[in-house]
């Protein structure tokens, strides 16, 4: 067919060009999307673990009640990993539990307190998506003096 430009026919169709400009308009517009759908599930991800290191915390505080006063000395329970406790959860293995018992004397003036008590620490401890992260919790266990 003759043009009157004096040009040669362009054949009809679609050019490799035109193919690799409509993909890469294409990928600019979704990858916006696929970072919104990672945060996302970063963001699940963290809270879940979030989640399950309360419970793993209050688990071992409940195990430290359950002791007793008498059982829970802090020369016993200075920085004591609680991996498993019997009857409750298992823990995952990326957790660490670990149950602190701090022992309180009354300041001199107060001697006659009535209570003696014990402060129970429960620190867990995970690694989530390359973050460390620290979930602190404590309890206090305490019992009346004999007078």
């Amino acid at each position: 067919m003759y043009q009157p430009t004096g040009r040669p026919p362009r054949p009809a169709g679609i050019s490799l060009v035109e193919v690799l400009i409509a993909l890469f308009v294409l990928v600019i517009g979704i990858l916006p999307a696929f970072h919104v759908l990672s945060q996302g599930t970063m963001g699940t991800t963290l809270t879940r673990d979030e989640i399950l290191a309360h419970a793993y915390a209050t688990e071992a505080i409940d195990w430290g009640y359950a002791k007793g006063f008498d059982a829970m000395t802090a020369a016993g329970f200075t920085e004591r990993d609680l991996p498993a406790v019997d009857g409750g959860t298992p823990i995952d293995p990326r957790f660490r539990r670990v149950l602190t018992v701090v022992e309180r004397t009354p300041d001199r003036g107060i001697a006659d307190w009535p209570i003696e008590y014990r402060i129970l620490q429960a620190r867990v401890t995970w690694t989530t998506a390359g973050l460390d992260q620290v979930f602190v919790q404590t309890g206090l266990l305490f019992r009346g003096r004999p007078r």
